[in-house]
């Protein structure tokens, strides 16, 4: 065979597999990444959360004010990691509980979409604070992973210090 068919032979084969390597979106794998990502997050884990993340991930928190009133915070992947560093850093005792989640894979398996209720309770300055939030993840296969394009979170119920 001449050297320049296996050249091309080589590089379809790297790159083909680059393409094909992709895990298929399954309810399954969605969960594990899930589970990955809140044990990670319960146990200060930004290192162990970063790969499931992807190069353009977004983040949207909508958190109540002291006025009753939501204020959106708005995140790249670098700012999320470190928002997330700097929150788990100041904390203390953050518990989540997290409800099955509800998963809707798109037709084509390119995309997923999960919904989940986590209840949180933490220590923040000395302050217990207990919340509930509703979470929607978007997911999408990268090369040989799956990762996270979108994590929306909002809160539903805040039990406000005293």
């Amino acid at each position: 065979m001449p050297m320049s068919r296996l050249i091309v032979v080589f590089l379809l084969w790297i790159f083909g597999t680059a393409v094909h390597a992709a895990p298929p979106l399954s309810t399954t794998a969605l969960a594990t990444i899930d589970r990955a990502t809140l044990a990670a997050t319960q146990q200060g884990d930004i290192l162990g959360l970063e790969p499931y993340l992807a190069p353009n991930f977004q983040a949207a928190i909508k958190v109540p004010t002291e006025q009753g009133r939501f204020q959106t915070l708005l995140f790249n992947r670098e700012e999320f990691l470190l928002y997330a560093w700097h929150a788990l850093s100041v904390m203390q005792d953050y518990q989540v509980r997290a409800q099955k989640a509800d998963y809707q894979i798109a037709q084509d398996g390119r995309s997923a979409v999960g919904t989940a209720i986590l209840d949180e309770s933490l220590h923040w300055e000395g302050q217990a604070l207990r919340y509930t939030t509703r979470r929607t993840t978007h997911y999408r296969p990268n090369q040989n992973q799956i990762q996270i394009t979108l994590l929306e979170v909002q809160v539903l119920k805040w039990d406000q210090p005293h």
